[in-house]
């Protein structure tokens, strides 16, 4: 994963769990929905209320034996942004558990 300026072991913790849980056989929709609910409340709370670094996950199944998994991680006390609101996008793939559909 690179890192950039703001971002870094949070953001890594959260990507090796999420792709843990997958490799376990955890639904990737309730994966999905657990983390954006978050995003979704987070989003939506003013600075100071807010947690200061989540994440928002897209899993995608092309059928095959992988899953690509989107992160779009947050950071709303990000020292370099005007408003305090920065992303970053990671991209990963990972191996379907065993048995898993």
């Amino acid at each position: 994963m690179s890192i950039m300026i703001g971002f870094g072991s949070t953001e890594e913790r959260v990507e090796e769990e999420v792709l843990d849980r997958i490799r376990r056989g955890d639904s990737p929709k309730d994966i999905e929905k657990e983390y954006n609910e978050t995003a979704d409340i987070n989003d939506k709370l003013d600075r100071s209320k807010a947690k200061d670094r989540y994440s928002r996950i897209t899993i995608f199944d092309w059928g095959c034996h992988h899953l690509e998994v989107s992160f779009h991680h947050v950071n709303r006390q990000h020292a370099l942004s005007p408003d305090g609101w920065a992303g970053m996008l990671t991209e990963r793939l990972v191996k379907k558990a065993e048995g898993s559909k």
